[in-house]
């Protein structure tokens, strides 16, 4: 006779409803599993539990006051390019936990790297298209990401077609426009690698922030390449580029059209006045390069019947970006001559 698994053996459930299965990632400060809801059978969701790493008392109080702020902000943001949150609470030991759609699908660090070239141009363009009307959703309700990056970017199955979609996640380290700062002064939240200038500085993320960050996945996307991937082991030089702005062009990965280029290079400005005035803009510089049915669905979003974009400032001396890169002794010049 084969002996019954004990009932304590099942996967535990949380507050008695979300019954945990596979476990789908770990961060810093999360753990997240697909899961069953117990009372509405075949619905399938995530659920991300907080499990605090051994730092500061101090530092867990931000960490825990972090993880209930996230559900919310995303209770702020209604959008499909947007991850939605579903409910939210404490078990009845004490574990903090978010209930999100679950996501079937690769984030875009995962795919890319799985696909092993960049995408065509028209489906990076697509693919940015969603992420401004996301982020641009999220500003609108007073919300910063803080923290967009490929990791942040899900990709899953079109609703419509055979393509691919975004969803937006991980707004953990985002802050919305009336929340009480619980960052302390001097420290700025994210992933260095993924920082604008202004956050390497060590300034607060604003909406131009994120509009870098956008940038950044484009240029990933265009390149197969994070602008400074060269640098990660290398914290003092990296944070110096990023202040400096200086990396690679796309068109050293590839060949782009040179208007397309300008547009990335604009996003990422190391002075944030320079960049697009809002993320719509910079939807509206990109809708050209969209294909075809992208270019339809956000025609009077980003397309001819959107308002027109306004001039871009004059240029600040020494602010132009050569024809060549950030010049013969950026970081990216000097380790080619090395490798000659």
């Amino acid at each position: 006779m084969v002996d019954q698994p004990a009932e304590a053996s099942k996967p535990p459930l949380v507050l008695g409803r979300y019954r945990l299965g596979a476990q789908l990632g770990q961060g810093g400060m999360g753990r997240v599993h697909a899961a069953a809801d117990t009372r509405l059978p075949g619905r399938k969701v995530a659920v991300k539990t907080l499990v605090l790493p051994d730092v500061a008392p101090d530092m867990k109080a931000q960490l825990t006051e972090r993880f209930k702020r996230e559900p919310e902000i995303l209770s702020l943001i209604k959008h499909k390019h947007v991850v939605g949150v579903l409910d939210h609470g404490c078990d009845a030991d004490g574990t903090l936990y978010l209930v999100t759609e679950l996501l079937e699908g690769d984030n875009l660090n995962q795919h890319l790297h799985a696909r092993g070239e960049p995408f065509p141009i028209a489906q990076a363009a697509d693919l940015a298209l969603e992420l401004c009307a996301g982020i641009e959703a999220c500003h609108a309700n007073g919300v910063i990401h803080r923290d967009l990056k490929p990791d942040n970017v899900f990709l899953v199955k079109a609703q419509a077609g055979s393509g691919l979609e975004v969803k937006i996640i991980d707004f953990g380290l985002a802050k919305g426009q009336h929340a009480q700062r619980i960052t302390r002064a001097g420290i700025v939240p994210g992933t260095i690698r993924f920082f604008s200038p202004e956050q390497a500085a060590g300034d607060e993320a604003t909406e131009q922030s994120d509009q870098y960050s956008l940038a950044l996945c484009l240029y990933f996307c265009l390149t197969g390449h994070e602008p400074y991937d060269q640098l990660q082991g290398n914290p003092m030089e990296l944070i110096r580029a990023i202040s400096s702005g200086e990396f690679p062009r796309p068109s050293g990965y590839r060949e782009l059209p040179p208007s397309l280029e300008a547009i990335v290079l604009r996003a990422m400005h190391r002075e944030p006045a320079r960049r697009f005035p809002a993320v719509r803009d910079l939807g509206q510089a990109l809708w050209p390069f969209a294909g075809a049915a992208h270019q339809e669905l956000w025609r009077s979003e980003y397309g001819p019947d959107a308002e027109r974009l306004p001039a871009p400032p004059p240029a600040a001396a020494g602010t132009a970006i050569p024809a060549e890169g950030a010049g013969a002794s950026s970081w990216w010049q000097r380790l080619r001559r090395r490798r000659r």
